[in-house]
Formats: C-alpha cells, sequence, structure tokens
C-alpha cells in the first residue's frame, strides 16, 4: 500500500536529510521570498520530524504542524498541496482510512499517513520530453500565490477534488486556475547571454537539444542550475563548455553514469568558481579580455613605429636647419670683426 502511493518519478526517501535536501532544492524553492521560503520550509521540517524512517511514513495533523511553526492551518494545507504536487510526498491514506495503513505517530485514527518521497534520477529517460518544447511554466509563477488549489478531507489532508460551491471553506481558497499553455521556444544564440526569464527559457530549451544529460531533467530545473553564471554574464556556450572542460581546458572524465544530473551540473560547475563561491570570468570573457589587451599592445606599437618614421623623415631637415642657422651665424660673426676694423 505505501509502495502504491509513491508518487511516479519518485522513490520513498531513505532518510531525513535526504529529504529536506530533496525539498530545499526544488526549482520552486529558488523563485520563492524569503518570507515564503522560511515559512514553508519550516512546515516541510516538522513533517520530516513527524515520520517514521522505517516505513518512510509521516502522520502529523493539521493542529501538530500549525502548533510546531507557528503557521496557519491554511499555510500548512498549501504546503502539504505542493509537496504532493512535486512527488515529494504520496498519500498512502485519507484521515478516514487512516487506521488500516502504516502509522508514523499515534495520534488518533483521523490523520491521514503520508510516504515521504525523492525524485528520481532516472525519472524522466522514459519520457524524455522535446527539446524544443517549452518547459517555461514553472517560470512564470506567481511567487506570492499558492500552488493549484486541492480540496481537502475534514482530517486535513489535500484530496484531487475540488472544493465545493457550497462548502464554507471555499471562500478562503483561490478558484483553480488553468495550466499555463506553453509555446514553442526558437533556438537561442551560443553567444548570447540570456538574461531575462523568457531568454533563460530559450536558453534552457537549447541546452537540453545541446547536451543530453540535461534531457532527463526539465527546462526550469536547468534555469535554476545555470541562472546564477548566466547573471554573471556567462553565455550560453561558456555554460556548456564548463560541463565539459575544466577551466584549465582539460576535459571532464566520463567514466561511468549520471546518477543525478543537478548533483552533477553543480559539481562541474564548482570548478568554475572562485574561492567565494561565485562565477569566475568565463571562457568568452577572458578571451574578450585577452583580445582587447591584444589590440591596446598592437595600437601602442603602431603609435610608436609612426612617431619613428616621423622623427627619422624629419631628421636630415632638421640637420639642414641647423647648418644653415651655424653657417649664418658665422657670417654674422665675420662681417662683425670686418665692420669693427674699418671703424678702426
Amino acid at each position: 500500500m505505501i509502495a502504491a502511493a509513491i508518487p511516479r518519478g519518485s522513490l520513498r526517501a531513505p532518510a531525513q536529510k535526504r529529504w529536506l535536501a530533496a525539498v530545499a532544492s526544488h526549482p520552486d524553492v529558488a523563485t520563492w521570498r524569503a518570507d515564503r521560503t522560511s515559512s514553508w520550509l519550516a512546515v516541510a521540517r516538522e513533517v520530516a520530524l513527524c515520520a517514521d524512517w522505517t516505513w518512510g511514513t509521516t502522520r502529523p495533523t493539521w493542529d501538530h504542524l500549525a502548533e510546531r511553526t507557528g503557521r496557519s492551518r491554511r499555510t500548512v494545507a498549501r504546503v502539504l498541496a505542493w509537496l504532493r504536487q512535486t512527488g515529494l510526498l504520496g498519500l498512502v491514506a485519507t484521515g478516514r482510512s487512516a487506521g488500516a495503513a502504516a502509522m508514523a505517530l499515534d495520534e488518533g485514527a483521523d490523520a491521514a499517513v503520508y510516504v515521504l518521497a525523492v525524485p528520481h534520477a532516472l525519472r524522466l529517460l522514459t519520457t524524455i520530453p522535446s527539446p524544443a518544447a517549452a518547459d517555461i511554466a514553472g517560470d512564470q509563477e506567481d511567487t506570492a500565490a499558492p500552488p493549484a488549489p486541492m480540496g481537502v478531507h475534514e482530517a486535513g489532508t489535500p484530496s484531487p477534488e475540488g472544493v465545493s460551491e457550497g462548502d464554507p471553506r471555499a471562500g478562503a481558497r483561490a478558484k483553480p486556475t488553468p495550466p499555463p499553455t506553453s509555446r514553442p521556444l526558437s533556438p537561442w544564440p551560443r553567444t548570447q547571454r540570456p538574461a531575462t526569464k523568457p531568454e533563460m527559457a530559450a536558453a534552457a530549451a537549447t541546452a537540453r537539444t545541446l547536451c543530453p544529460p540535461l534531457r532527463c531533467t526539465t527546462g526550469p530545473w536547468v534555469v535554476a542550475l545555470l541562472r546564477e553564471f548566466w547573471l554573471a554574464g556567462w553565455t550560453l556556450r561558456d555554460t556548456l563548455r564548463a560541463l565539459d572542460e575544466r577551466p584549465d581546458g582539460t576535459p571532464w572524465p566520463h567514466t561511468a553514469d549520471i546518477r543525478h544530473v543537478p548533483g552533477w551540473v553543480r559539481s562541474r560547475l564548482a570548478a568554475w568558481r572562485t574561492d567565494a563561491g561565485t562565477p569566475q570570468r568565463s571562457p568568452s570573457q577572458t578571451s574578450a579580455a585577452a583580445q582587447h589587451h591584444t589590440r591596446a599592445l598592437a595600437r601602442a606599437r603602431a603609435e610608436r613605429r609612426q612617431l619613428e618614421q616621423t622623427h627619422r623623415a624629419s631628421a636630415p631637415a632638421a640637420a639642414a636647419g641647423a647648418a644653415a642657422a651655424r653657417a649664418a651665424l658665422r657670417a654674422a660673426r665675420t662681417n662683425g670683426r670686418t665692420d669693427e676694423d674699418g671703424q678702426r
């Protein structure tokens, strides 16, 4: 029963640290405000603290989560809904049937039972998305809005069915909105730096076309992994080169299959960071600086040669002028002596 509740493309979380790391590294978290990140991750941590890692299940009630984190029941509901939508939490049994399921806590038969899950490294290998498709929906989310609303059982378990109009709780929840439609993205030029969200989405789609390992993840994941380098002035070609080469130009070894694409990307980009953790100057920036320096030296040499040529060309005329001046001076002195002798 627990295995059937694990979301598709995920596997049961082996430990609390692994599950919390998967929650904190989800691409959605990078788009949230700091207050929302702190609030939602606090609820997620309490969910993990209530887990029985023998079974990988957790059974906290809404009241328990709200009391321990100091958040409202509405916030707790949104966090649980988001965890389920992202495949980080699976529903084993609702609050009304939890008594027959594996339990992590013993707080009564009305609490729902969940299984904690983490994304599988090969979750998308069987259905690799088209690289040209727009995985841009994740880049257009409203950071202040909750995940798509879901109905809630009385025991506090999010359920797929919507809240009925007659439900008094309906006014406290946003109405369902249709998912954003995707549109084809044109290939992003490799030598240009993406700066805006649409540009980064297009660059991510092109990166997944050119780098096969990136096809095992989604466009928003690629944006989340490469965004810091793009904001630092890196082009698409720079980031792809960093995944293939070390900063000294030697290629990265390929000795085994990639088990976790995000970790693989972070590991290779770590070599291109400074001691302070910021991205180094990109290969294109380094090349541009070297070319600028070379052009400056060439201009300086050309100006020096021109000055020397001008000096050499003017040297004979200067010598002739000096000789004429000396002759005139001698003539003036000779004439002066002649006048003196005549007066005597």
